[in-house]
């Protein structure tokens, strides 16, 4: 199962990229700058670094996807675990989804993957085993939670149960967008777990 930094890595990308093409063509022009130029330009690379790094620690720290609308939930087969799916981003052909893990008890997330399908579906599995090779051995499965039908078109769409500790790792980032919203959701989660409901 592959780590969510779906938005978080596509964003560190973009701006990596934009660097990159903005040094390209700096090295292009520096010959025709003048003494005074050059130096302003030194003194704006030499803190450069400093903001690169300043940023990507920000994107590692903070989770910056959105809680989502028209979101389902519903409790796994045991009793101990909440999957909740939220639409983050509406596309024709394969809309946006976060999928997120909390604890039926205590209603703390513990895993979120951001994918895009077609047809989703949250559901439950207890596992199971599978071939990959005709003459090869069998692979044992553990138990997952799915919110795709069928492998996402973009992304993870599955949660190893229970979750690994780096999935937990990540899920404890605070929240930079839509934050009051999460919040109200874990209110309402935690309720829902104390009357034992199950969406």
């Amino acid at each position: 199962m592959s780590v969510d930094y779906a938005a978080e890595g596509a964003l560190a990308v973009t701006v990596w990229l934009t660097v990159l093409v903005a040094i390209l063509a700096l090295l292009l022009k520096w010959r025709t700058f003048q003494k005074e130029t050059r130096a302003r330009y030194i003194k704006v690379f030499a803190a450069a670094p400093i903001l690169i790094v300043g940023g990507s620690i920000f994107f590692a720290l903070f989770d910056h996807t959105s809680h989502g609308t028209s979101c389902q939930r519903s409790m796994s087969p045991d009793g101990r675990y909440i999957g909740e799916q939220c639409m983050v981003n509406w596309n024709r052909d394969s809309p946006k989804y976060v999928g997120r893990l909390f604890d039926a008890r205590t209603g703390r997330k513990l895993a979120q993957r951001t994918f895009n399908t077609s047809v989703p579906t949250l559901s439950w599995s207890p596992g199971f085993q599978h071939q990959p090779k005709p003459d090869g051995p069998f692979v044992d499965v553990g138990p997952f939670v799915s919110f795709s039908r069928g492998d996402a078109d973009n992304g993870d769409s599955t949660i190893d149960l229970p979750p690994t500790q780096w999935d937990r790792l990540l899920a404890m980032r605070p929240r930079i967008l839509g934050a009051g919203m999460d919040e109200a959701g874990d209110v309402k989660l935690q309720a829902e777990t104390s009357c034992g409901s199950d969406d």
